[in-house]
């Protein structure tokens, strides 16, 4: 089950809100309420994260699956168009969801990252193998009860195993849904240990510029100031190279803060946002749903 928070009117599609990898839904509490009224917003845990189910024993999680949860979705409202915003690992998926079905995506916003980092043979062949074993270990993990922690710690971990990238402010918005009380005072992390380890996608920097020639949809990208580019800039910036020549759009800023600054700052994110969307030239009568397709409120 992949659960998630939808806000605004339910007789239009939303856009779709795709956290990062161990985050959750509330990524994009306080970003929400500085975008636009006239637009609706569901964001989602993926699965494994959030209150979202966690998957079988002896699965794991990989961005090709997560970004079939996309598409299920989509299927599932029967929206005709998807319109994403990604944060980090969200954003990869939703660079590779605007490859794949280019006919289906009206705009995609990624905030700190743009795409999938592209494979180093040499370098990552060594990383995947020590992954592998990583994963196992954490799949023989899930099975027993994860740590408990008192509130102060609990935050302070996850502040820490942001990078320091989360204020703690932040941080307590994101347990919301990524932590529960097992006991008076103690607290359990919500998503699967699983998660410990992520496994990198395997495209090498001409397979991303090839799928990249196949966006077709507006698209803005959003760096942060205070993060790194997690690979060269340079595979970055000839992948911008061909998203402004082929898609309908393409817009690309540089704003103060860490990896987390559209939790952390929505006040700096947010116009840069709502300037994309009036630029991108979709029409808000293009996500009203059908009456067989509205959403019922609880």
């Amino acid at each position: 089950m992949c659960n998630g928070v939808w806000s605004g009117p339910k007789d239009q599609r939303p856009i779709l809100c795709v956290h990062g990898w161990q985050d959750n839904g509330n990524s994009f509490k306080t970003l929400i309420p500085h975008l636009p009224e006239n637009y609706s917003y569901l964001a989602i845990d993926l699965p494994g994260h959030g209150l979202s189910s966690h998957i079988y024993k002896g699965l794991f999680y990989r961005i090709m699956e997560y970004i079939s949860v996309l598409r299920r979705i989509q299927h599932f409202y029967n929206w005709p168009k998807i319109s994403l915003i990604g944060h980090s690992y969200g954003s990869a998926m939703s660079f590779l969801f605007s490859s794949l079905f280019p006919k289906d995506v009206d705009f995609f916003i990624a905030i700190d990252l743009l795409k999938p980092t592209s494979w180093n043979s040499s370098k990552d062949f060594k990383n995947a193998s020590k992954d592998i074993e990583k994963m196992l270990k954490n799949d023989v993990l899930s099975n027993t009860k994860s740590p408990v922690y008192d509130r102060t710690e609990l935050i302070e971990r996850y502040v820490k195993g942001s990078h320091k990238s989360l204020t703690r402010k932040s941080a307590e918005i994101l347990l919301e849904r990524g932590s529960r009380e097992v006991d008076e005072g103690l607290y359990r992390y919500t998503r699967d240990v699983k998660l410990k380890t992520l496994l990198k996608p395997y495209f090498s920097q001409n397979e991303l510029l090839n799928l990249s020639k196949r966006i077709e949809c507006s698209v803005l990208f959003i760096k942060a100031e205070q993060s790194p580019f997690f690979e060269s800039k340079e595979n970055v910036e000839s992948v911008m190279e061909v998203l402004q020549k082929n898609a309908k759009l393409f817009e690309y800023h540089v704003l103060p803060g860490t990896h987390h600054l559209h939790i952390n700052t929505p006040e700096i994110v947010a116009p840069v946002i709502n300037s994309f969307l009036i630029k991108s030239g979709i029409n808000i009568e293009s996500f009203k749903l059908l009456q067989n397709d509205v959403v019922e409120n609880d």
